[in-house]
């Protein structure tokens, strides 16, 4: 793609807001085909991690959470964002074991996926944990209420068919896991 040109121009930027998980920037860009300008808005977001983590007995382990967005209680996989210079295995590792409690096992990268080209600038990185198992208890973030919750690895499906895995992000992270473990056959 290094021959594209360039579509957009960037006029000036400044930052509207710095919130816990974002910073908020207004670009002003001006198309180079039309010449059209205009203000767009771009979130600084850091990137994020998520694991399938699946026990010796082929359980998945997940989390229940209250999301703020939906309003609502979330079903998982455990993630969370990377801190500034981690790198994404050490992240979700860290992530696995404050969230559940579960450490160990085979680890593979997954590949990652962009969270919302539209408006942010992060993605999140996904990776298969084999074998994992209980080695301490959770410790969460002071504003964090995670249910852990165990689930036959087999069931995975049902839970996407009958809604109660409803997330892009996780359902990327399935389909990445699906063609990593259709490449070992």
């Amino acid at each position: 793609m290094e021959n594209e040109k360039q579509r957009w121009q960037l006029l000036k930027s400044r930052k509207q807001g710095d919130y816990r998980v974002f910073q908020l920037n207004i670009h002003t860009m001006r198309s180079t085909r039309s010449g059209v300008e205009g203000d767009y808005v771009a979130l600084d977001c850091p990137s994020a991690c998520n694991v399938i983590a699946v026990t010796e007995d082929q359980q998945v382990v997940m989390v229940r959470q209250y999301r703020f967005g939906l309003g609502q209680d979330t079903l998982e996989f455990p993630a969370g964002m990377l801190d500034p210079q981690e790198e994404p295995l050490r992240a979700a590792q860290r992530e696995l074991l404050e969230e559940t409690g579960f450490g160990g096992g085979e680890w593979v990268y997954l590949g990652y996926q962009v969270i919302n080209a539209a408006i942010q600038n992060n993605v999140i990185h996904s990776f298969y944990a084999g074998d994992v198992r209980l080695v301490d208890a959770q410790k969460l973030d002071h504003d964090e209420d995670i249910d852990v919750m165990l689930y036959p690895f087999e069931e995975l499906r049902a839970l996407i068919a009958n809604g109660q895995i409803d997330q892009a992000i996780m359902l990327s992270t399935i389909f990445r896991y699906e063609m990593w473990r259709n490449s070992l056959s």
